[in-house]
């Protein structure tokens, strides 16, 4: 009975929704002639509407397959578009009423002065809009890329069904479809394992990171390289498993949608005795143009930013980690040497993304209980993922707790670690007397205590007490106490990882977008 009240809420707000959005389309494609400017403004609306409403009738047609939690999401983020719509018509129709003497077809006509600059004042009503509906899909987008997590052949069918009308839709299709062959060890139809001739040799490294910049020998553009960092005794052909798959997926993702950036293939670097030692990943470069790239810790170290930049790049990350999830893999990796950010100069646009799958594995796959006593890693692993013997297997909310070190790192923008020989902490972590214990895992869970300390001491002055509470979620994640919010959820190691995955968008990025 409660899958089925679900089932016809979602229905339900769906209807209710597409209605009241075609309704509001209808009339402002109206004025879509009383300017250029208001013109362009309308189509931006109506493509923004194609892209969700193909999403939203997918999501519709594979209603009864999916997971009831899930479906109670959907249903909440379609109700917030409702309200965000009828308040966005009501203030047209406000408008409309205030310049009624006005006609569509004298506007179009553009008479007189007075009626382009009354109508000129139509235009951040639509702004307003679009920024709305944006806005909105920065949240509903990584909740729709949860479907991947569902084993269902209905959903699938259903989906294939869609696939022609819209490119997210193409892209979904293709990855569940990747996840799989991945899954089930079959081999993925044509080659994203290409030999050295792919990319040029001459490389641009990136400061404090594993990234590099090349090019494409074919066509000259700019690419990224990603260099994996696998134990030497790790099984290689294991590894070359993990890698092509994860390739393979990211190979159809949709930056602008998904969050991660497009893979173009993998490289194999040899060792001296002709040995596969290493995978390199080359990654698209976001379509932008870009003026300067560098990884977050460079930046973190060398440029002062603003406020609304420490956001971007917050929710950047929280995305990312969404993203991986989606894609049934674990990350693994998370800090800010693994994060590239992009600037445009004349725009002054900055984009974040997380890279750095050095050790990116299925989370399906058999955890190795395997680590290293590296301090400047383990800073970002919790606690019991730390040691030559971790004390758990890995799992998303690993990832969500390095997430938390990096926003904490973000809001303070203070590197926690300087980057030299020998490395050393950041001048604000004060974690000396810790790293000169004998039990490591008792000093792990100490420098886990001060990290906590210093976001309620220093964020909520920096970066307020919204994101201050986001970080001390992310870093209690794992808690057993009432503070920890995803204590409150039952089962979130349930077996398709899609409960972990809408508490996450509900308490971690819906909270970094509000």
């Amino acid at each position: 009975m409660e899958i089925a009240a679900a089932t016809v809420a979602f229905a339900q707000a769906t209807e209710m929704c597409i209605k009241a959005v075609d309704s509001f389309i209808q009339r402002i494609r109206a004025y879509r002639h009383a300017s250029d400017r208001i013109s362009e403004l309308v189509l931006r609306i109506e493509s923004i509407w194609l892209k969700t409403e193909t999403q939203v009738t997918a999501l519709y047609d594979a209603r009864s397959q999916t997971n009831e939690r899930l479906q109670s999401f959907y249903e909440a983020c379609l109700r917030r578009l409702y309200t965000k719509i009828q308040a966005a018509d009501a203030e047209i129709e406000t408008f409309i009423e205030k310049n009624k003497d006005v006609s569509v077809s004298q506007i179009s006509l553009n008479h007189g002065r007075l009626r382009k600059v009354r109508y000129s004042l139509f235009e951040p009503h639509l702004r307003k809009t679009i920024a709305d509906l944006e806005a909105w899909h920065a949240i509903f987008d990584p909740s729709w890329y949860l479907i991947t997590l569902h084993n269902d052949k209905e959903i699938d069918t259903t989906l294939q069904k869609h696939r022609k009308s819209h490119q997210d839709i193409a892209a979904i299709v293709d990855i569940r479809t990747a996840i799989q062959k991945s899954e089930y060890q079959i081999k993925q139809s044509g080659s994203i394992v290409f030999d050295k001739d792919f990319v040029s040799q001459q490389r641009d490294n990136l400061p404090y990171s594993s990234l590099a910049l090349s090019t494409l020998l074919e066509s000259n553009n700019r690419v990224i390289i990603d260099t994996t960092t696998y134990p030497q005794n790790i099984d290689k052909e294991e590894a070359e498993h993990y890698v092509r798959d994860l390739a393979q997926i990211l190979s159809y993702s949709q930056p602008s949608t998904l969050g991660l950036l497009q893979c173009l293939g993998v490289l194999k670097v040899f060792g001296s005795g002709g040995q596969i030692s290493q995978f390199q990943y080359v990654f698209s470069m976001p379509s932008e143009p870009i003026t300067f790239s560098t990884s977050l810790r460079a930046m973190i170290l060398n440029s002062p930013t603003t406020l609304d930049n420490k956001f971007i790049i917050a929710k950047s990350l929280a995305r990312g980690v969404s993203a991986v999830h989606s894609a049934k893999f674990v990350h693994k990796n998370i800090r800010p040497d693994t994060t590239i950010v992009f600037n445009n100069s004349q725009t002054r646009n900055i984009q974040a993304y997380l890279v750095g799958f050095e050790r990116s594995r299925p989370a399906a796959a058999n955890t190795r209980w395997t680590g290293d006593m590296v301090w400047e890693r383990n800073l970002y692993r919790h606690p019991s993922r730390q040691g030559a013997r971790p004390e758990e297997a890995y799992i998303m909310q690993h990832d969500i707790y390095s997430l938390g070190v990096c926003l904490l790192e973000i809001g303070l923008w203070s590197s926690l670690i300087v980057p030299l020989n020998p490395v050393r902490p950041g001048e604000m972590l004060h974690i000396d007397k810790q790293l000169e214990m004998n039990n490591p895992i008792k000093a792990a869970w100490e420098i886990k205590r001060i990290l906590t300390d210093m976001a309620r001491a220093h964020l909520p002055s920096l970066v307020g007490l919204l994101y201050t509470d986001i970080v001390l979620s992310c870093l209690t994640c794992l808690d057993p106490e009432a503070t920890n919010l995803f204590a409150s959820e039952k089962d979130l190691h349930n077996e398709d990882g899609i409960l972990v995955g809408v508490v996450f968008i509900e308490k971690i990025l819906s909270e970094l977008y509000s």
